[in-house]
């Protein structure tokens, strides 16, 4: 895969989508491939943790997606990453599926965008059959500023942009800080404003690439920067949760946990709703119950991702709730991707 530039005759251009965890990758994805200009676009999602859950939060939303579960894109799936690619090529060429004209690859919000480039370029299949048109990264409006001082992976994803979109401006009362933070990492990438997903660059605008973006690139690629002490569980939950429960049982894990509770995302059919709904929660927030249509077999459950925190200390909380013991995977502590 080229790394920016012109397509060549029979090259398809690539999006790579990126933000740390809770910046807003899905809504924006959600709403990107909602527009007409997105009719021909090819997905891959990537979820951290052994259940995936945003393809199921997407549905809908194209003909053409592909999940990769279990890991970063730019660690343990990498060889799953090329794979879904060159697939993806052969059943557009062989009209399996929709023909599309682009692709988007969103990455897990901790992942390093260098990794994807060292993977997919040069004279591999899929460097021969793509080509990186830009990088898109989303910054958290809200907790911006201090997730990029804490977390080398988040500055390292603002630093490789063509693009930075400062999501949730809606609920930040002042972004002036986290702007200028972002032009000290990045004065080249191109600035960008969201609220629940609504953005005025098209997705044709966001493929356009910075300039000097290929030398940047390089001068910033690297090895993986997750950081150490990272643990992401699933928690099944069974049908006709009790919400008192969960409610009390999530507060629990927030006040014990604080700001190491990084991210948890879920579906739950709560007792008496009619809809299942999605669960939401960003360090530092409140968590989001949104009832949601959803595909009937979106699995019941909760991916929590949390800083020195175990599984099994997640899952006991839940326990004495009375929701457990529902802890049925556990995945990626640290640097052993």
């Amino acid at each position: 895969m080229t790394t920016q530039g012109t397509p060549k005759v029979n090259q398809i251009p690539a999006l790579l989508l990126t933000g740390f965890l809770g910046a807003g990758k899905t809504t924006l994805l959600r709403a990107l491939l909602s527009s007409p200009d997105a009719a021909d676009t090819a997905v891959i999602v990537n979820e951290f943790g052994e259940i995936g859950l945003d393809h199921h939060l997407l549905v809908g939303a194209s003909e053409t997606m592909y999940l990769l579960e279990n890991g970063c894109v730019c660690c343990t799936q990498r060889d799953d990453l090329e794979a879904s690619l060159e697939d993806l090529y052969w059943a557009r060429l062989r009209r399996k599926i929709p023909w599309f004209s682009r692709v988007i690859v969103e990455t897990t919000g901790l992942a390093d965008p260098s990794g994807v480039f060292a993977m997919v370029s040069g004279d591999t299949l899929a460097g021969i059959r793509y080509v990186w048109q830009s990088v898109v990264t989303l910054v958290d409006g809200v907790n911006g500023s201090e997730t990029l001082e804490a977390h080398a992976a988040a500055a390292q994803q603002a630093a490789m942009a063509d693009h930075l979109i400062i999501s949730k401006t809606d609920l930040a009362a002042d972004i002036g800080d986290l702007r200028r933070r972002l032009q000290i990492l990045n004065s080249d990438a191109r600035l960008h404003q969201a609220s629940r997903g609504a953005l005025g660059a098209s997705l044709d605008a966001l493929m356009q690439p910075a300039p000097g973006a290929d030398a940047r690139r390089l001068g910033l690629s690297g090895g993986p920067l997750h950081d150490a002490g990272i643990t992401s569980c699933w928690l099944h939950f069974r049908p006709s949760l009790p919400r008192l429960e969960f409610d009390a049982a999530f507060a629990d894990l927030t006040e014990k946990f604080g700001v190491d509770l990084l991210r948890a995302k879920g579906i739950a059919h709560f007792a008496g709703d009619p809809k299942p709904s999605v669960l939401q929660y960003v360090a530092g927030g409140t968590i989001e119950i949104t009832p949601a249509d959803l595909a009937a077999d979106a699995p019941a459950g909760l991916v929590v991702i949390a800083s020195k925190v175990s599984p099994g200390e997640v899952e006991n909380i839940f326990v004495a709730h009375g929701l457990g013991p529902y802890l049925v995977a556990e995945d990626h502590k640290g640097h052993a991707h």
